[in-house]
């Protein structure tokens, strides 16, 4: 998947930082033996929805639509199949 230059650089200073095995680390600690969904993330993810809703994304589903406006905004710059690409659908419909 193509990634602007910029980008990658955020992504190697949080590589050069890490002190485990993820890129991205978290404060939350890992937790292998959880008999339920433990997402690491879940408050950076509230944050989002949160950040997304700040910005006017009313959806039941704020994180699709983030989604969906990726999506349209490749289909604008790049074309409809890469789109259909990036966003790993199998086919155009």
């Amino acid at each position: 998947m193509p990634v602007d230059s910029e980008l990658l650089e955020v992504f190697r200073g949080y590589h050069a930082r890490a002190k485990g095995e993820f890129v991205i680390e978290s404060a939350v600690p890992a937790d292998p033996a959880a008999l339920y969904d433990h997402y690491r993330c879940h408050r950076d993810i509230q944050d989002l929805i949160a950040w997304l809703r700040s910005k006017g994304v009313t959806s039941k589903t704020p994180l699709h639509s983030l989604r969906k406006e990726y999506g349209s905004q490749i289909n604008a710059r790049y074309g409809l199949t890469a789109a259909q690409e990036m966003l790993r659908h199998a086919d155009i419909g």
